[in-house]
Parts: C-alpha cells; sequence; structure tokens
C-alpha cells in the first residue's frame, strides 16, 4: 500500500488508509471504550501523544481509536521494528507512518535478519521531524510493555526532551482493562477502557531548555528538566489508568513553577 505524500505532508490519513482505519474500527469498536474529551491546540497543530502500554493488540487498536476520534489525524507512534516487518500486520503499520526504533532484537531468526545493519537516527530527531512538519507523534513512555496490573514502570526522559525540545504539547492517554479486578492480571485481549487527559504544557521550561548551552553542567540541567517533565506525565497517566506511579521527582520545586508557566 502507497501512502499519500499530501496527506503525509498534511498530516492526514490519504483516502487507501481512512478505508483502512474504518475497517480496523470493527474490532476497535467492540474492544475499545474511550473517555474524555479530545481537546486539541489551534487547528493543525501537532501533539505528542503519550499513553501507558500493557499488551501488543493495543499498539494496534488504541492508536486506530484514537485517530477515528481525532477524524483522520495520522499519528506516527514509535514502536519497536519488528512489527514493520510482519505480514499484513507491517501494511497496518506502514499506514500511520510509524517511527521505527531497531535496538531490540527479535528472537526468531527469520525476522532479526531483516533488522537493519548500521545506526539509523535517533528517534529523538525521526520525531522532531514530524512535529516540525506539523504532523503528531505517538510515544509509550514506559518504554515496553509492562504486565504489572497496579504499577507503572519508570518513564524514559525521551518523552521529556521531546516536548521540551519542540515546544509541543503532551496529550496523555491512559489505558486501563476493568478484568484486572477479577483476574488480577492484565489480559491480552479484553475490554479496553482508553482515558483522554487534558493537554500538558511545559513553556517556561521549554524556554530554558532550549536557551541552555551545551556544557557538561548545562546538558545536566537539560536532562534534569526533561525528567520533571516525563514525571509530570508519568502522573496524570497514573490518574487516568488506574496504575500507580512509585517514583518520586528528584527536581526542584524551581523546576515544576517552570513547567506551569
Amino acid at each position: 500500500m502507497k501512502t499519500d505524500v499530501l496527506a503525509l505532508r498534511t498530516g492526514q490519513l490519504g483516502l487507501r488508509e481512512r478505508l483502512l482505519l474504518e475497517a480496523m474500527m470493527f474490532p476497535a469498536r467492540l474492544l475499545v471504550r474511550l473517555e474524555g474529551s479530545l481537546t486539541l491546540p489551534a487547528s493543525g497543530m501537532p501533539v505528542i501523544v503519550a499513553c501507558n502500554h500493557n499488551n501488543a493488540l493495543e499498539s494496534l487498536l488504541v492508536p486506530v481509536s484514537l485517530m477515528h476520534r481525532m477524524q483522520g489525524v495520522r499519528i506516527s507512534f514509535v514502536i519497536d521494528w519488528m512489527y514493520g516487518k510482519l505480514p499484513v500486520v507491517g501494511k497496518l503499520m506502514d499506514a500511520v507512518d510509524p517511527v521505527y526504533t531497531y535496538t531490540k532484537r527479535s528472537t526468531l531468526g527469520w525476522l532479526e535478519r531483516m533488522r537493519p545493519a548500521g545506526r539509523p537516527r535517533s528517534v529523538l530527531e525521526l520525531c522532531l521531524d514530524r512535529l516540525r512538519e506539523g504532523r503528531s507523534v505517538g510515544i509509550f513512555p514506559e518504554g515496553r510493555r509492562n504486565h504489572d496490573p497496579w504499577s507503572l514502570l519508570r518513564g524514559k526522559p525521551g518523552i521529556g526532551h521531546l516536548a521540551l525540545s519542540s515546544g509541543v504539547p503532551v496529550l496523555p492517554v491512559g489505558i486501563e482493562y476493568p478484568a484486572i479486578e477479577k483476574k488480577g492480571r492484565i489480559p491480552a485481549v479484553g475490554r479496553t477502557v482508553v482515558r483522554i487527559g487534558d493537554l500538558l504544557s511545559f513553556g517556561g521550561a521549554s524556554e530554558e531548555y532550549l536557551q541552555t548551552t551545551s556544557t557538561v553542567a548545562g546538558r545536566r540541567q537539560m536532562h534534569r528538566l526533561a525528567e520533571h517533565a516525563t514525571h509530570q506525565v508519568m502522573l496524570e497517566l497514573s490518574r487516568l489508568c488506574g496504575k500507580r506511579y512509585p517514583f518520586a521527582s528528584s527536581t526542584t520545586t524551581e523546576m515544576e513553577e517552570l513547567c506551569h508557566m
């Protein structure tokens, strides 16, 4: 399936992708319930969608549901490269122009042989490219599937660096499974509640981040700012998905005030 070049540039799905989206909404409608209003910034402005991550199936159904709610706005999610090499699934993934990450090895020999050699551009750079083009991206800041039904993993600071370096707001989306209460575990397939939160902006912290020098002390300050922004995102995800976030922020009250300016 070829991706519509104009649609890519405008951040909207093309006709073929819209038809595919409608087809994928059949299982999504059966399994996914969206809660919360999807309040976006000015028309055409991108967002960074941040979701907690529980199982493999939600990697497909949650983006599909969100793009359908956003009336065909393309969200390029960061996903493992293996999905793009699988029959059928790879075509579905190509439709949303994902950002592939190549750090994880496949346990399947035939699939591992398809992993690109060399060092591709960083995920941060690829996400920034899309945001600069006015396109939205999606990230699972836990970094991997988390099968713990009660607690989130510590958030990776990459989403903080991305939000602060781009100035683009973060849209937190919590994913919860009602079956957890009875089964005490994350189901592989089950009813899924997707709660959409309010946009998080980090104006003051973003300004300081961009003005920080590239000295050793400056890089440390940038990392602290990114860690704090990540912590704020994870706290909101915790509230939305019902899992606790058992990690304390190592940053200062001053940074917290900057994030809310």
